[in-house]
């Protein structure tokens, strides 16, 4: 389980779209050099809906 970051992460804008999320949360944790953390949030939130996703974005990043 991946512990809150405080990465700010914009998901406005990402209506719907798991796959846009998921490249804009990787992106967000390379750019803060979290790189240790990229394979395991991309297992995580390709392994349940998109509830989940958002849950996880919510519990891993300062969502804006």
């Amino acid at each position: 389980m991946i512990d809150y970051t405080g990465i700010p992460l914009k998901m406005a804008g990402e209506d719907g779209n798991a796959v846009a999320i998921i490249a804009r949360a990787r992106k967000a944790l390379r750019r803060f050099n979290r790189d240790d953390l990229v394979e395991p949030f991309t297992r995580q939130a390709m392994a349940g809906s998109y509830y989940d996703l958002l849950t996880l974005c919510e519990r891993v990043f300062e969502v804006m």
